[in-house]
């Protein structure tokens, strides 16, 4: 049986640096940015970063998927991807494990966890 796999694509207006501090330095942070993320933050069960991240996970309250359990698998500034596993009380079994599509486009080699703009 092949995986089940899924794939959208999104042009934003930001470097990838700016758009690498959003999805990695700040992992814990999408509450802030995600519509239906109602709360986010550290993942008590990985205090400790992956590879240089930042944060080993984060926990969060999503809308349709309840409590979830996000753990960073692999973390690399160079190529500038990012992969996680999710556990939830109401996940579909294809998004259990989730990596970005990188790597990001090419960007200025600004050191990881500081902002560009």
């Amino acid at each position: 049986m092949e995986p089940n796999t899924r794939s959208s694509a999104i042009t934003i207006d930001a470097s990838a640096a700016a758009v690498w501090t959003v999805l990695a330095d700040e992992f814990v942070d999408i509450a802030a940015w995600s519509p239906g993320v109602k709360s986010s933050g550290p993942n008590p069960a990985t205090p400790q970063g992956v590879n240089g991240s930042r944060y080993g996970g984060r926990v969060a309250d999503i809308e349709g998927l309840g409590h979830t359990d996000v753990r960073i698998t692999a973390y690399d500034f160079d190529t500038l991807t990012l992969s996680y596993t999710v556990e939830a009380e109401n996940i579909p079994p294809s998004s259990r494990n989730s990596r970005t599509p990188g790597p990001l486009p090419p960007m200025d080699q600004t050191p990881p966890h500081s902002k560009p703009w």
